[in-house]
């Protein structure tokens, strides 16, 4: 999932897909990273964007192609630089919790998945829905004990 949603928002940021007008990204992304913020995530820094661009390690990456990467960060708009950021920021570090029940904290990537779909994006399977949506066979249902 995370790679068909990279790959959307890299077909996004090179215009192969334009952003509808009507499509608030800065609004609605600045909403995400909010909430995300006060449920105890942090907003994405450039190792975020350097990820984006193919680059796992910045440790290990040459400066030239950091710098390159930062350029071109740069100069491209701050909606396509929001979703950038939001690839990262939206996403919980896990989908569950200890005990294998559904993460709330999901709400961020939903919220980002819903402004992703606004702009054309969809996912290729029901299962996919079902992993976002807490409703898949494979979370562990909560008991009344566990209240």
């Amino acid at each position: 999932m995370r790679r068909e949603r990279n790959d959307f928002i890299k077909e996004l940021v090179s215009g192969k897909i334009t952003i509808p007008k009507e499509v608030d990204v800065k609004e609605t992304g600045w909403k995400i990273m909010i909430n995300r913020i006060t449920d105890g995530g942090s907003v994405a820094h450039m190792n975020a964007v350097y990820g984006f661009y193919g680059i796992e390690n910045a440790y290990e990456a040459k400066e030239e192609e950091k710098e390159r990467i930062e350029k071109e960060f740069a100069e491209i708009s701050q909606e396509k630089q929001m979703l950038i950021l939001l690839t990262w920021t939206a996403e919980p570090y896990e989908a569950t919790d200890y005990y294998g029940h559904y993460e709330k904290r999901m709400k961020c990537l939903r919220d980002f998945y819903r402004l992703l779909q606004q702009m054309g994006f969809s996912f290729r399977s029901l299962e996919e829905l079902k992993i976002l949506n807490g409703t898949h066979e494979l979370y562990t249902q909560e008991t009344e004990d566990e209240h």
